[in-house]
């Protein structure tokens, strides 16, 4: 017969292995234009770079909250809002960055690229 505290220890050690076992996947957003080769778009270059970001906090060992990855459809939306009439990024460089203090963390993705717009 398991004691009270037996049963919370084995009820916790199931939800773990349990929460181990499943996956899951997520959307880190939608791109309407994406190539490692010339694209032969009709665009102008600005001679700007332009950086955005899109960032998520977690809390309680990693869980996040609210949305669970940062998002490239975001992060490249703030990029092309730094230039008011910017249209699209070429030569764009993803980075992650994050840190975490066990209890509390933050991700960021974040976009950087040559600015253009079409006509």
């Amino acid at each position: 017969m398991l004691t009270k505290c037996g049963a919370a220890a084995l009820g916790l050690v199931v939800g773990l292995s349990l929460a181990a076992g499943l996956g899951c996947s997520v959307s880190a957003g939608r791109l309407q234009l994406v190539s490692t080769k010339p694209s032969g778009v009709k665009a102008a270059s600005l001679d700007k770079k332009a950086t955005g970001r899109d960032c998520i906090h977690h809390t309680l060992l990693l869980v996040p909250l609210g949305r669970s990855t940062p998002s490239y459809e975001i992060a490249v939306a703030n990029a092309l809002a730094e230039v008011p009439s910017a249209s699209l990024l070429t030569e764009v460089q993803v980075k992650t960055r994050g840190w975490t203090a066990i209890l509390f963390g933050r991700t960021c993705l974040e976009v950087t690229g040559s600015v253009w717009v079409t006509p």
